[in-house]
């Protein structure tokens, strides 16, 4: 099994075509949008080379899931990560947990193992959209994160101002126009 790193450095020489399949994904219309994005995926990949990976306890896994609320399927990136000693699949005693990674620092994603049926390229491309899903530098990730984990303690402590789910799931319908007047 490869690091997300080893992957990298075996894929350098398709790295632009890695790249610009990673700005398809992240949904850029424009061509002059989806060029800038990938020029700023070539750099990302650049600048992933250069550092040294740690290990890490979990596995990139990239798996297909569906949107609970479109119905339509998608590629997720997760951390996978077993809570058994060994991983079995075949072994219904064996219990794992997927983790969202998007706020992991890269060093950490470099030294964790790839669990992947669809290829280098098109893991290599999605792991880099999801690894700037918050933003391109981990200065801006760090950032969110903070936020986000501010948010959390307003929660816990009780000073977070909270909307109901139904709420949301109006409002969502609404701004889809899923809704009859």
């Amino acid at each position: 099994m490869k690091t997300f790193k080893q992957m990298l450095e075996d894929n350098h020489v398709l790295m632009e075509k890695i790249c610009y399949l990673a700005a398809d994904i992240h949904g850029s219309q424009s061509k002059d949008k989806k060029r800038n994005i990938a020029l700023g995926y070539i750099l990302l990949y650049e600048k992933l080379l250069s550092i040294e990976p740690i290990t890490s306890d979990f596995s990139i896994y990239l798996h297909e899931e569906k949107d609970w609320f479109s119905g339509k399927k998608y590629f997720s990136i997760s951390g996978f990560k077993s809570r058994t000693e060994e991983y079995n699949p075949k072994d219904p005693n064996t219990t794992f947990s997927l983790l969202a990674i998007e706020f992991t620092p890269w060093n950490e994603w470099l030294g964790s193992n790839v669990i992947s049926k669809y290829g280098d390229i098109k893991t290599i491309a999605e792991c880099l959209w999801e690894m700037t899903f918050i933003g391109f530098e981990e200065d801006e990730i760090r950032e969110e994160k903070e936020k986000l984990n501010r948010r959390v303690e307003e929660i816990e402590n009780g000073t977070a101002k909270l909307i109901p789910m139904e709420e949301v799931f109006k409002n969502i319908k609404e701004k889809n126009g899923k809704t009859k007047n």
